[in-house]
């Protein structure tokens, strides 16, 4: 059986358990690139020698959801993390730069079978959500098989290749964790807290360097029209030559959101907490002035004036939040 590989290029393990992981990364292959500004929920983790270390999304203002083994042995002041960013080697003024000041591992997380690798990172100072940093909603039920989801990162895009500078993407039809097991391929067993996406053969997946990014699908409202509904987790090590396996998030969403509290939502104008009617309104009013002497806070494009953008953000967000 081949080594587990996971998502981030780890320095040298205290113990081997943890070099076999740091094997196991995942990253984008038979990918493309990422249009600019395309997943605005997605985050880069790096940290001291390593300028890439794994993907995160961003869930709320100033929480991240990663994966349990990209943080595995370090402290929150390790991280730095970059949100808005597309190209690694020339960060653009959307970019926003924040410290870590509580990590918090799933404290069923088992590194053996790697059940349970999802992480929370507490950000020092909040975000500010503009039209390239936006949260992901996190989807609370399964999508059926085959479904079509895609995942996002900046792994590497052929085995041993390296980081790539680009943000990647790539589709992935949603498999059974049984089409997974039974295929043979995979070096541990897809358990129930795990998701399986991807190709037998590997065709398009992720890589080292994936691991903590988000898997999402389509949504009729949150998000932009997506949900995330798992964490890069592990795979076929050093050749990321199957299926990628995912922590499923419809598991945690309880255990998210115990620790996040109410979250902030993209498009809730007027702060209820529920993107509704009302925030639709309120735009509505306005379309046509410019900030000043608009509310900046109805300028979610941050363009300067109130127009039919900002009213599709809050369409596109309509409900989220609310009871």
């Amino acid at each position: 059986m081949t080594t587990p590989q996971l998502g981030c290029m780890a320095p040298e393990p205290a113990e081997p358990l943890k070099e076999d992981i740091a094997e196991s990364d995942q990253e984008i292959i038979g990918g493309n690139e990422a249009l600019v500004g395309e997943y605005p929920w997605q985050v880069q983790l790096s940290i001291p020698g390593y300028p890439h270390w794994c993907g995160g999304s961003v869930v709320d203002n100033d929480w991240v959801l990663t994966a349990s083994h990209c943080v595995d042995g370090l402290s929150a002041s390790n991280f730095t993390v970059r949100a808005g960013l597309h190209r690694i080697s020339a960060p653009d003024g959307f970019v926003q730069t924040r410290s870590v000041q509580q990590i918090i591992m799933h404290p069923d997380y088992d590194s053996w079978t790697i059940e349970n690798d999802v992480a929370l990172l507490r950000l020092a100072t909040p975000l500010t959500y503009t039209v390239r940093v936006q949260p992901v909603a996190l989807r609370a039920a399964d999508p059926p098989a085959l479904t079509s989801s895609l995942v996002s990162g900046w792994g590497n895009t052929f085995p041993g290749s390296g980081a790539s500078d680009a943000l990647m993407e790539a589709a992935l039809p949603v498999q059974t964790n049984a089409t997974c097991n039974n295929a043979g391929t995979l070096p541990l067993v897809v358990q129930d807290s795990m998701i399986c996406a991807g190709f037998v053969s590997g065709t398009s997946g992720g890589c080292h360097g994936d691991s903590g990014g988000p898997l999402v699908v389509p949504s009729s409202q949150f998000s932009g029209g997506w949900e995330q509904i798992g964490v890069v987790s592990w795979g076929v090590g050093g050749s990321c030559s199957s299926y990628t396996v995912f922590s499923r998030v419809s598991m945690f969403v309880p255990w998210i959101h115990g620790h996040t509290g109410a979250v902030s939502v993209f498009g809730d104008v007027n702060g209820s907490g529920c993107v509704d009617t009302a925030d639709e309104q309120l735009i509505i009013a306005s379309f046509g002035q410019t900030v000043p002497p608009a509310s900046p806070v109805l300028d979610l494009t941050q363009d300067g004036i109130i127009n039919i953008k900002d009213r599709l953000i809050v369409l596109q967000n309509f409900g989220q939040g609310c009871p």
